[in-house]
């Protein structure tokens, strides 16, 4: 499947405030509350753009019964869901070429790096797939 420009520049999304960097990391739960941190990277984005990083999680349909509750219209863009993840794919890759070039890396943590890119890759790769 392809991603043609026509078919995202001339969508009309909604906009909601966005986290865009979802992930177990940036999540912290109590008892009672679930709390996002680290939100350096907030803005106004469809809301794709805070999707993806969950849409493969084993709990995901449980979080979208609750976000529907929110914004009963709403329904998942899987072209906009597919291009904010291969654009997180893309940015972590980059990050991980620069790592191998610029870091001072032992020989164990190069490979573990270049393990870690192939598996971005694979990942990529099975997503585009998926949708």
């Amino acid at each position: 499947m392809e991603i043609r420009k026509t078919e995202l520049s001339g969508g009309d999304f909604s906009f909601v405030l966005c986290h865009t960097d979802i992930h177990n990391w940036n999540i912290i739960a109590d008892e009672s509350n679930i709390h996002l941190i680290d939100w350096e990277g907030i803005k106004y984005a469809p809301a794709e753009a805070d999707i993806f990083g969950i849409y493969q999680e084993v709990y995901f349909p449980e979080f979208m019964k609750y976000y529907q509750d929110l914004r009963p219209s709403y329904k998942i863009n899987m072209e906009l869901l597919r291009y904010y993840m291969i654009s997180r794919h893309m940015t972590d890759l980059w990050e991980g070429i620069e790592q191998l070039q610029f870091d001072e890396l032992s020989a164990e943590e190069y490979i573990s790096q270049l393990k870690a890119l192939k598996a971005v890759c694979e990942e990529n790769e099975a997503f585009v797939k998926l949708l």
